[in-house]
Order: C-alpha cells, then sequence, then structure tokens
C-alpha cells in the first residue's frame, strides 16, 4: 500500500470512529496505518484508545510497547509488555518476552545511572525473569549487587553471565570478574592471577598468530617505565595493588 493509500486509509477510519466512538477495531486499524505512515505519537494515541475500551487487546499492547522502545521509554514499554506477560492465558512468541527484557535491562541500566540502585536491581531482576539467558541483565545485577556490598553474589552472577556469553562478547565481562575479586576478602591473590590468567592465555594465543615487532627501545637499565593512570578514587582503587 503507498502513502496515498494510507492516507486514505486513514479518512475511512477517521469517518468509522465518527460514525462509532466506541469502535475498537476502528482505532487499532488506525493506529497501524499511523505507523505505516511514520505518525507513532499518533499512532500511540490510537492504540492507549484501544486499550481503554478493551484492555485485553493485547496487539495494541504489544505495537504500543514496540513504539515506546524506539521512543527510547522503555519504563512504559516494559509496563505495556507486562500487560500481556503476566496473563497466563496469552500464547506469545519468544520475541515479546525477549523484547520485553531488553526493555527492562535499558531502563535498570538509566537507573543505575541516576544512582537508583535498589530499583535498577528489581529491573535487572524483571528482565532475567523474562529472559533467563540475558548475560547483559546478569552483569549488571552483579555490579548493582557489588554496589549493595554483596561482592560473593556478585561474582556468583558474573559467572552466570559468563557461561552464557559469546567468545567475542567475554572480554568486558572478565574485566568485571576481575575488578570484583579485589571487593571479596575471602580470595586470595593467587586466585585472581589465575583467573587473569585463565582470561589472558586465550588473548595471547589471538596475538600470537600475528607477527610481531619487537621494540627497539634501549635496554639501559637507569631507563625507566613511565605509567599514567587517572581515577578519581586511585587511593581506593584495587589497580593501585597490581601498580605497586
Amino acid at each position: 500500500m503507498n502513502q496515498k493509500r494510507f492516507k486514505e486509509a486513514e479518512h475511512s477510519y477517521d469517518q468509522a470512529i465518527a460514525l462509532d466512538p466506541n469502535f475498537v477495531e476502528a482505532y487499532y486499524n488506525l493506529g497501524n496505518t499511523l505507523e505505516e505512515l511514520n505518525q507513532l505519537d499518533a499512532a500511540a494515541l490510537n492504540y492507549r484508545k484501544v486499550v481503554h475500551l478493551k484492555p485485553e487487546h493485547f496487539n495494541s499492547w504489544i505495537r504500543l510497547g514496540q513504539i515506546y522502545r524506539e521512543e527510547k521509554l522503555y519504563k512504559e514499554a516494559v509496563h505495556c509488555y507486562e500487560k500481556i506477560l503476566l496473563n497466563s492465558s496469552v500464547t506469545l512468541s519468544k520475541e515479546i518476552y525477549e523484547q520485553c527484557a531488553q526493555c527492562c535491562f535499558e531502563f535498570g541500566s538509566i537507573l543505575v545511572l541516576n544512582g537508583q540502585y535498589y530499583l535498577a536491581r528489581q529491573y535487572f531482576e524483571k528482565a532475567i525473569f523474562y529472559h533467563p539467558n540475558h548475560a547483559d541483565s546478569l552483569c549488571k545485577l552483579a555490579v548493582v549487587t557489588l554496589m549493595q556490598n554483596n561482592p560473593q553474589e556478585s561474582i556468583h552472577l558474573i559467572r552466570q553471565a559468563l557461561s552464557l556469553t559469546t567468545k567475542e562478547n567475554v572480554n568486558p565481562i572478565y574485566c568485571t570478574l576481575l575488578f570484583t575479586l579485589f571487593y571479596d576478602e575471602t580470595i586470595t591473590p593467587e586466585i585472581v592471577r589465575a583467573e587473569a590468567k585463565k582470561w589472558g592465555q586465550p588473548l595471547e594465543e589471538e596475538i600470537a598468530e600475528f607477527a610481531y615487532t619487537y621494540h627497539l627501545n634501549s635496554k639501559e637499565p637507569h631507563r625507566k617505565i613511565k605509567l599514567g593512570y587517572l581515577s578519581p578514587d586511585f587511593k581506593d582503587h584495587p589497580g593501585k595493588h597490581i601498580l605497586n
């Protein structure tokens, strides 16, 4: 259907609604048409009208959730998805669960940036509830858990995330694990070193595949290596123990 046909359809649905202001399917179809015309705010308005007239109209909740997700209104998107996900009588695709989980993750991440760790934790837990293999949510939940002074649980969550992560995406999660190990008083330096070696060995093997040119700097003993490191909490940063 081209642009002209969509405009004609919009006019027809407007006429139908004028004749019957409670015509649910006319509002829904008008919302679909406005989406095709890229009028997302107007489409969302019609979907909200549908669910007001017929709260069990699950297709409208899905379309409304997808619009909010595109507009990065993640909290509102989660609300829409949960209207259907929490209804046990509805059979939904895996994609809907994954979309809801991603929205929970995105909103939780915003809450972390705003320092709302308790509420962020709830949204990361929701994400995992809807998508148990959501490694990013497990990792973010681990970070929040560490901020709430529970390093052992945090380490457990990170290891779960690692078990679900592809080789291509493992590095940032492993980095988080090594950082978190410093906060667990039961973890010895030997354990940290072993974990670092376990992470580093595959990376070393990948690098070894490429030709390596040794640095030609002078090896005179009086020369010193200069390291630059900038951190607002350097005195408390676990990295200082490595540098020392």
